[in-house]
């Protein structure tokens, strides 16, 4: 039996890791692209018409955000500030992104199926108008890391295996260590960090 519809198929049927300028000694941006269209309107909806939908990804972000306690109540929620977009690399690295997937989608034999660009739309055309669409628009694929950064200087939260400075006994093993963002998703690295703390913690 051969099954079609949303449901069959992975959100991400392929990706694209880009860099945004030359003179990059690695990737910066990807792009992931979902066989599918989001109602603008509804979100987390299909629209009704075919379509396909590309998430502009930074691969590498600097922008920085914190995550501070209220109070010493563990149940009180944090301040969260993502600060996204806030380092002008990013920005520009995002901008150059949605400029590649154009060229993408105008190129043969993709450029004889589109009928419209929905988001940004093909009004912005310029810089500050693309970055305007993404700062009304965007949203975050959820890779957030760092926040127990590993690392041998003082301000690091945790040393070279994973053992948190000044708390005897204690361990962190999961994404929150890595000093920078993994470019890609942060999946198989921190399986790769877990198995390191096996490692040390059966050793």
């Amino acid at each position: 039996m051969h099954a079609n519809g949303a449901l069959t198929f992975g959100v991400t049927s392929a990706t694209i890791f880009m860099r945004s300028h030359a003179g990059l000694d690695r990737p910066d941006v990807q792009l992931l692209f979902t066989p599918a269209s989001y109602d603008q309107a509804r979100f987390g909806e299909l629209e009704t018409e075919p379509g396909v939908t590309t998430a502009v990804c930074i691969a590498q972000p600097k922008s920085r955000g914190t995550v501070l306690a209220r109070s010493t109540d563990p149940a009180e929620h944090p301040v969260i500030r993502p600060n996204y977009l806030s380092a002008p690399d990013d920005l520009r690295a995002i901008i150059a992104g949605v400029r590649r997937v154009r060229e993408i989608f105008a190129s043969p034999p993709l450029g004889a199926c589109m009928v419209a660009e929905l988001n940004p739309g093909p009004a912005a055309v310029s810089d500050e108008a693309i970055a305007a669409a993404v700062r009304a628009t965007g949203t975050t694929v959820y890779h957030p890391v760092g926040t127990c950064r590993m690392g041998s200087d003082d301000a690091s939260v945790v040393d070279p295996q994973l053992r948190v400075r000044g708390v005897s006994g204690l361990r962190v093993a999961d994404a929150s260590v890595m000093p920078m963002v993994s470019t890609g998703n942060t999946n198989a690295p921190t399986v790769m960090i877990a198995e390191r703390a096996a490692d040390l913690i059966g050793g």
